[in-house]
């Protein structure tokens, strides 16, 4: 293992979920910023480039207004070429520009963002930033969510953009999908986060949430043709990081709480008992279903289907949540870390699905520093007040907005080094590991 950039200012990727690197894999794409003790500030920039692999080089070529510290500025390389695509800042409204690494110009800019791109077919997909960052934390400050008064938006969702003509349509609306299948309805408000194309990229993944007014949350695991037909929900309940395990298969951390969701729609308890005192007696149902192991957490293998498929799989093997990369070409294999534990270390392995085995490559400790409670105030006065009733403010300003830092491994285009973001040095940075010998 081996930090790739420079300790004179603070750089890192972002998400587990894009390849850092160019085809060559002699480019690794970076922000650079001078400080990482509170999230981006409104017109607070972000330096956007790439670092050359064989020197170390960090080549800055612009700069970005529209990002965030888990997630970056979703920047990534377009197919095999030496372009890519970053969001920022257009016209006053959260757009994207493409940029060409050769020339370290921008070639394009759009008036839409860009979460995750098909580059056979030149399409991206995106979501409301603003609306992610008042309700989930992976959005970016600065512009208002023009739906912030609606609970569920006809007129917002998934947006697909065409790179060539700049044509931007709604894929489906929040509204569509939150009356979609819904197990639990709900009148609070709703979004759609973690978009993920399957490696064919004719089919879209993503994470419809809302919470509940026991004061839970409900996540949804759905995918969509890229066409915007075939909606599919595929599971329900405690659901977090997932990537495809293949073109029709979704591996995931958490449970699908069928179990959970009889309870809450329980006639005796939602009628009788009301919603304050479900709030009260959750903890006690929690710990009967946790006996009953319905509270059991684990990674899932979900086919993308339209009959609900749920296998465990590395049960006992890996056993808290963590951030999952399948690698892109053995997709047998893939790089995950885990949260931190009570002593702030975090684990990078690899997986194996064949042989349901691990190999722990290295553990890294996160910084223990929480926010000053100026950056605590001043973060949570853009977080919707229902976010702020249910979170304690200090943990959420720590680790909803990334300044604790998780190690989100994700693969170069070689398929045998993973690059990750880590902090564990004193300063925020990213580092190589190279799993040849295990691949």
């Amino acid at each position: 293992m081996y930090r790739l950039t420079d300790l004179a200012k603070h750089h890192f990727f972002g998400f587990h979920d894009l390849l850092i690197s160019n085809k060559e894999g002699n480019k690794l794409l970076a922000l650079q910023v001078d400080a990482i003790d509170h999230p981006p500030r409104k017109n607070q920039p972000a330096n956007i480039g790439f670092v050359e692999i064989k020197n170390k080089r960090y080549v800055s070529v612009g700069q970005t207004f529209a990002w965030n510290f888990p997630q970056g500025a979703r920047q990534q390389w377009v197919g095999d070429s030496n372009k890519f695509i970053v969001n920022d800042l257009v016209n006053n409204v959260w757009g994207s520009c493409l940029y060409d690494s050769e020339t370290q110009k921008i070639i394009e800019k759009y008036n839409t963002p860009t979460h995750v791109v098909n580059s056979k077919l030149n399409l991206s997909f995106s979501i409301n930033y603003s609306r992610l960052h008042r309700l989930g934390g992976y959005g970016y400050t600065g512009l208002h969510d023009k739906y912030a008064e609606d609970n569920a938006p006809s007129k917002d969702g998934i947006f697909k953009l065409n790179l060539e003509t700049k044509k931007t349509e709604l894929l489906i609306s929040i509204k569509i999908v939150s009356e979609f299948e819904a197990p639990i309805p709900s009148k609070r408000h709703h979004y759609i986060t973690h978009l993920s194309l399957n490696p064919n990229g004719d089919r879209l993944a993503f994470l419809h949430r809302y919470r509940l007014d026991d004061g839970g949350e409900m996540t949804r695991l759905m995918t969509i043709t890229i066409d915007g037909s075939n909606l599919r929900c595929l599971a329900y309940g405690y659901l977090s990081h997932f990537d495809w395990k293949d073109n029709d298969s979704i591996l995931i951390w958490g449970r699908s709480n069928q179990a959970v969701a009889n309870l809450r729609e329980n006639f005796f308890l939602k009628k009788i008992l009301g919603s304050k005192l479900m709030i009260n007696i959750k903890p006690i149902l929690r710990k009967l279903l946790k006996k009953s192991k319905a509270m059991n957490l684990s990674f899932n293998l979900v086919k993308d289907s339209n009959k609900l498929s749920m296998t465990k799989i590395a049960e006992n093997i890996i056993k808290s949540d963590g951030h999952p990369m399948v690698n892109p070409l053995n997709r047998d294999v893939m790089i995950c870390d885990t949260y931190p534990n009570s002593d702030g270390i975090r684990t990078l392995m690899l997986y194996r699905f064949s042989t349901n085995t691990r190999v722990n490559l290295g553990d890294y400790k996160m910084i223990k520093d929480k926010p000053s409670d100026n950056v605590v105030k001043e973060f949570s006065t853009s977080i919707d007040p229902m976010i702020r009733g249910v979170f304690n403010a200090v943990d959420y300003s720590f680790t909803r907005s990334g300044l604790h830092c998780d190690l989100h491994p994700r693969w170069l285009s070689n398929g045998t080094s993973v690059a990750f973001d880590s902090i564990h040095e004193g300063t925020r940075q990213i580092y190589i590991e190279n799993v040849e010998k295990y691949i």
